[in-house]
């Protein structure tokens, strides 16, 4: 209900790109929850398949939603984002972040559509896990289609998506100089870190000492990766 009541004056129209974003948020501890007592199911107990199908036709319908969101976030916003390369970053107003291992990052015209997009990329790693773990394969491998940058919908692996999450660091911890923009990025991290094979590219353990910063600067040590 919470998804509508606060809406029935202004209407459901109302609603901006974040707001139905975190309507799909709101839907993932549930699928977590779901795919913990799936995996726990015995698979000689009635009901498991059923249970199961119902399960992923839950998240596919919602993983299709946020890809539906993506393009019309492409369509509203499609001059949001540059590449810059992160030499390019001033030093005097540069945080003490250890060298960047990528050769470009993500650059954003607004910190509205930072927070949005490195959100809809959290949400895509935890749903198409969700689904893997179901034994749904919906991981794109990055080799086998052209992609976009930044990412569109069913463009790269989830290594990939979690790259792009640590690509966008910078205009966070940069351009955004108080703590909001550190606060803003912890989850994202969080769940990155999860999804980044091994330590490809020395992405792994810059971001662990990213984090050890963030927690360090501005007091956050629930970001803080132990």
């Amino acid at each position: 209900e919470w998804k509508t009541i606060p809406w029935a004056k202004c209407g459901i129209d109302a609603k901006m790109p974040s707001d139905r974003l975190q309507d799909m948020m709101c839907d993932l501890p549930g699928f977590l929850e779901d795919i913990d007592r799936l995996l726990a199911w015995p698979p000689d107990k009635p009901g498991r398949e059923e249970f199961k199908a119902a399960y992923c036709q839950r998240v596919s319908a919602t993983l299709e939603a946020l890809y539906t969101w993506r393009w019309d976030w492409q369509q509203k916003f499609p001059d949001a984002t540059t590449l810059i390369s992160p030499n390019d970053l001033d030093p005097e107003v540069s945080m003490p972040l250890p060298p960047s291992p990528f050769q470009t990052i993500v650059w954003f015209t607004d910190p509205f559509r930072a927070a949005e997009l490195m959100t809809y990329n959290t949400v895509r790693l935890i749903m198409t896990r969700a689904l893997e773990m179901a034994g749904i394969q919906v991981d794109i491998p990055s080799s086998s289609v052209a992609t976009s940058d930044p990412l569109l919908p069913m463009q790269g692996s989830r290594h990939d998506v979690a790259v792009e999450i640590c690509r966008m660091v910078d205009y966070n911890l940069h351009h955004l100089r108080r703590s909001w923009g550190a606060f803003m990025i912890i989850f994202p991290l969080s769940v990155a870190y999860l999804h980044l094979d091994g330590d490809r590219d020395g992405a792994k353990s810059w971001l662990e000492t990213v984090m050890s910063v963030i927690a360090d600067s501005h007091g956050f040590e629930v970001g803080r990766r132990e």
